[in-house]
């Protein structure tokens, strides 16, 4: 099964800084003249889904046989960083890791003359839980990586625990709550999903990538907003 990474971000952004960003993305559209651009699979008056798109250009040297010598080869790579900016809900939602969506972030912060404002979103695992009962959502801790935990006298480690079949996984998460680095959970929302929550403000989705609609990040996010 694929993981995906997206990263969930608060952002302040009026009406016509959206329509005009939007814009944006339509007046440079990707094409395979240029370097980098945009492409809008979907929209609508809620929300922008975008794509990313650049290249990346590297170099290899490799021996000539031929002519007995080495040449400098010069390799181009398209990579595509998928994006989400959610007037409804005031939020962004990069697919990827930090690097890309701090690029993502600069990107929308200059073609808006920033205007927009944005924050990170963090969510701890006693608040997920909280939030997923008060929801009536049921779900199941399956693992835990608890951060400076000490095995014995003076040694501290990362300790990753394996809860899928505990009875008391509750307890566990109140006496370490402050130390937990990263959960993984099943929850059931429509079809069973499983979830890695991190304390970075990543969220893993056990799932295809095109299998991963925005309609169900929403409903993930609307917990937590």
């Amino acid at each position: 099964m694929a993981l995906q990474n997206i990263f969930i971000n608060r952002c302040e952004i009026e009406k016509f800084v959206f329509d005009n960003i939007i814009d944006y993305f339509s007046q440079n559209q990707y094409n395979e003249e240029s370097e980098e651009g945009f492409y809008v699979s979907c929209l609508n008056d809620d929300y922008v889904e975008v794509h990313y798109i650049s290249y990346t250009v590297s170099y290899e040297n490799k021996f000539d046989f031929e002519n007995y010598q080495f040449i400098r080869e010069e390799y181009r790579k398209a990579e595509s960083t998928r994006f989400v900016i959610d007037y409804l809900n005031q939020i962004t939602v990069v697919w990827g890791n930090k690097a890309k969506t701090v690029k993502i972030l600069e990107l929308i912060g200059k073609i808006s003359n920033y205007k927009v404002v944005t924050d990170e979103i963090y969510i701890t695992p006693v608040e997920l839980f909280k939030k997923l009962s008060s929801h009536k959502i049921s779900y199941n801790i399956r693992r835990i990586k608890i951060k400076e935990y000490q095995f014995f006298d003076g040694v501290f480690g990362d300790c990753s625990l394996n809860l899928t079949d505990y009875s008391k996984s509750n307890d566990i998460i109140k006496e370490y709550a402050l130390k937990i680095s990263q959960v993984t959970i099943n929850i059931y929302i429509e079809e069973n999903y499983t979830l890695t929550f991190y304390e970075s403000g990543a969220i893993t989705i056990y799932k295809e990538y095109d299998d991963i609609c925005f309609a169900f990040i929403r409903k993930i996010i609307s917990l937590f907003l």
